[in-house]
């Protein structure tokens, strides 16, 4: 059973048609087209889609066209080749890493003239936005992205099974050490406290909150191999060796063990929830990341860019539906369908997110933690340099495959590399 359901690409030659759909300008009916490029799928897509039919509806000089690709890899490879032949959609989601190459090749437009034009915000409209998801769009102290899909971790956990263990499932753990006792006590026969795939993310995070940062203050050499990272991946593999109360496993796995009650808990993104939410089969339990030396997590997800080659009417209309996709009641309908979060920080009042936060206690506390979130290197050397510390230092840590250190210290070498290409 598969809990991610993508989009599929419906036609082979689905480059091709890719590559003819890009910057049309207007429609046979006179409306302005903007093309959306995204990798949203399941009862996500099917919220993106509804919002979107709704823009349109409201602003009939406008028709937003959103087209799924299916996964991140597929839009990184239809976005480079788009550019390349000079055709690419008017709007798409980025990763911050992907919009430092985008803005080296030129081929995307700042938004900052849009945010701070006759269009733009106001000045309550800025104040209600939470600064960490401004930041995550700025490069160079320039507004180059609009925040979309963006997420924080969260802790699941499975109540019913606290109740078994002997915890409290009112209290879920608030501390590494908490967590690490109570997915001891969790782990029974044919059940693991928890378990957890090789994750950037998940490391970053227990990094973070070990006072430790993936790179210099400088942005120009690595951080992570040192004294905090050793023990944030020696905590991890301790769960696994020491302790025997966790597993590595792959893709979603972990969430499918989470539904059938093979672990306690599992740390997973926000928006997990809108998959979780239609198959859970227990009392499930929600609550902000355990937290270390300080509270700390890594913002993830996408923004939005819009493309160079796009018109100028083009490039306003996109504007336009970002801002308005901004807007409390939007942002609020957008984060209740996808789980994903709210970008003004007002949404969490409107009624349908408070409808939400009613079914799902501790949900308001994940939401909490964008006030201490903190970012991914938006350099473009990290985006290889990423996968090279996940192959070449976690991937062989938590494997048993080498020590922490060592591997921290030979991914750290390899990710130098790249960080000095920029």
């Amino acid at each position: 059973m598969r809990l991610r359901s993508r989009t599929v690409i419906r036609v082979l030659a689905l480059g091709a048609v890719l590559l003819g759909c890009g910057c049309k300008g207007k429609k046979a009916t006179g409306a302005v087209e903007v093309s959306f490029w995204h990798v949203m799928g399941g009862p996500v897509e099917k919220s993106l889609n509804g919002l979107c039919e709704e823009f349109n509806r409201t602003h009939p000089g406008i028709q937003v066209t959103p087209l799924g690709l299916g996964s991140y890899d597929v839009l990184s490879q239809k976005l480079l080749a788009a550019v390349a032949a000079g055709k690419p959609p008017v709007l798409s989601q980025a990763y911050e890493s992907w919009i430092a190459k985008l803005i080296e090749s030129r081929a995307i437009v700042p938004i900052q003239g849009f945010a701070s034009g006759p269009d733009g915000l106001s000045p309550e409209e800025r104040s209600d936005m939470y600064p960490v998801l401004l930041k995550s769009c700025t490069i160079r102290d320039t507004l180059w992205a609009w925040p979309f899909n963006k997420s924080v971790p969260a802790l699941y956990y499975n109540r019913d099974l606290f109740r078994k263990s002997g915890l409290d499932p009112d209290r879920p753990p608030g501390t590494w050490e908490e967590f690490r006792t109570d997915a001891m006590k969790l782990t029974k026969k044919g059940t693991f406290g928890t378990a957890f795939k090789v994750d950037v993310w998940d490391f970053g995070c227990l990094l973070y909150q070990n006072m430790g940062t993936y790179l210099t203050p400088d942005r120009k050499h690595t951080a992570f191999q040192g004294r905090e990272g050793v023990e944030a991946l020696s905590y991890w593999r301790g769960l696994l060796s020491q302790d025997s109360a966790a597993y590595l496993t792959t893709g979603f796995e972990n969430q499918n063990d989470f539904l059938l009650g093979k672990v306690g808990m599992i740390r997973s993104s926000c928006a997990s929830l809108s998959f979780l939410d239609t198959l859970i089969k227990f009392d499930l339990g929600l609550a902000a990341l355990p937290g270390g030396k300080r509270k700390a997590v890594i913002l993830a997800g996408t923004n939005a860019v819009i493309f160079a080659k796009a018109l100028p009417e083009q490039r306003r209309a996109a504007w336009l539906f970002l801002k308005w996709m901004s807007e409390p009641e939007q942002t609020a309908r957008w984060s209740a369908e996808s789980s994903y979060l709210p970008i003004m920080k007002s949404a969490i009042h409107k009624e349908v997110m408070q409808e939400k936060l009613k079914r799902f206690r501790g949900l308001e506390q994940v939401i909490s933690q964008l006030d201490y979130a903190e970012l991914e290197p938006q350099e473009g050397g990290w985006l290889p340099g990423r996968k090279v510390l996940e192959t070449e230092a976690l991937e062989k840590a938590l494997r048993g495959q080498a020590e922490s250190g060592p591997a921290l210290e030979d991914a750290a070498r390899k990710v130098e590399k790249e960080l000095a290409k920029e």
